[in-house]
């Protein structure tokens, strides 16, 4: 899971300076007709930090999101924004410094 975020599709939940886990979901959303709807999709992504004593949990979830195709562009920033301000507010210390903003 920090591969997902280090190196997958999960880039844009990093937070700067800490190990964060965690892992991208996008699915089509079932029909009545028992198919699968081509044009719209729930997208989540779940994940957790700091990755050696994690503190949270965090779960962002959105249903039928509009103008984005992948969680990946949508609820990956969405968790990095509410991870971020967590660690910040609990004063949590950093697992390494980042010369990313």
């Amino acid at each position: 899971l920090v591969s997902v975020v280090k190196n997958g599709h999960g880039k844009r939940a990093r937070v700067p300076g800490y190990y964060v886990a965690g892992k991208t979901g996008t699915a089509n959303i079932a029909n009545a007709s028992g198919g699968y709807d081509k044009k719209q999709t729930n997208h989540t992504f779940i994940g957790f930090a700091p990755v050696d004593k994690p503190r949270f949990v965090v779960l962002v979830k959105f249903n039928k999101p509009q103008n984005v195709r992948f969680s990946a562009d949508s609820a990956a920033p969405a968790f990095a924004n509410i991870v971020s301000f967590l660690l910040h507010y609990y004063q949590i210390e950093p697992d390494f410094i980042s010369n990313s903003p």
